[in-house]
């Protein structure tokens, strides 16, 4: 199935502005990211599956369910008295981490044999650990930016492949409110300590 050029970059340009809007909203820790999420994850479903990158997608269906979580639990989340932000301790970290790269290797593998994926290792790689990094965001674990850093620079560099121009242009800001909202988060954390 085939669209026209024009509507596949309408489609490009209306998921990178909510995206934006997203992680504009995300890094402040305002609720109404999710519903940018909702709208941007909505149409890169189409994006990704007319660019044959079907891992990136899924991960788009997964990443609106996980907007509608996000929302009613960072809702749940500012309504405690506890400290906001936090770390995932070292074991959770590593164990996620062994889990996230064998599952990036077997579709990766899968993907490459068996369909029509174009970069099927970059595009499980970049899945798999968003569905990793996208779950850590919901909880408000400072190290999901640490995680988005990495999937963004892959990212990048696969999309200006596809030619997706207003994605990767997304993606570039993406990665620099990555480290922004690292450093913001952190701190938060450090002077909720102090």
């Amino acid at each position: 199935m085939e669209i026209s050029e024009d509507l596949f970059i309408a489609l490009d340009l209306i998921a990178s502005f909510f995206g934006l809007i997203y992680i504009l909203l995300a890094t402040k820790q305002n609720n109404w990211c999710w519903p940018a999420a909702i709208i941007s994850s909505s149409v890169y479903v189409f994006v990704f599956f007319f660019s044959k990158l079907y891992f990136d997608a899924i991960l788009n269906l997964y990443y609106v369910a996980m907007a509608f979580y996000g929302l009613y639990n960072w809702n749940k989340i500012s309504n405690t008295k506890e400290t906001q932000v936090s770390f995932s301790s070292k074991k959770f970290t590593s164990i996620w981490i062994t889990i996230c790269a064998i599952t990036s290797i077997a579709l990766g593998y899968f993907a490459q044999k068996f369909t029509d994926a174009e970069f099927a290792y970059a595009d499980a790689f970049t899945t798999i650990f968003s569905f990793y990094a996208t779950w850590l965001i919901t909880q408000k674990r400072i190290d999901n930016w640490l995680f988005w850093i990495i999937i963004n620079v892959v990212a990048i560099f696969m999309y200006y492949l596809k030619g997706l121009n207003f994605t990767v242009g997304l993606f570039a800001v993406y990665l620099a409110f990555a480290v922004y909202g690292y450093y913001s988060w952190r701190n938060e954390y450090l002077t909720s300590k102090a």
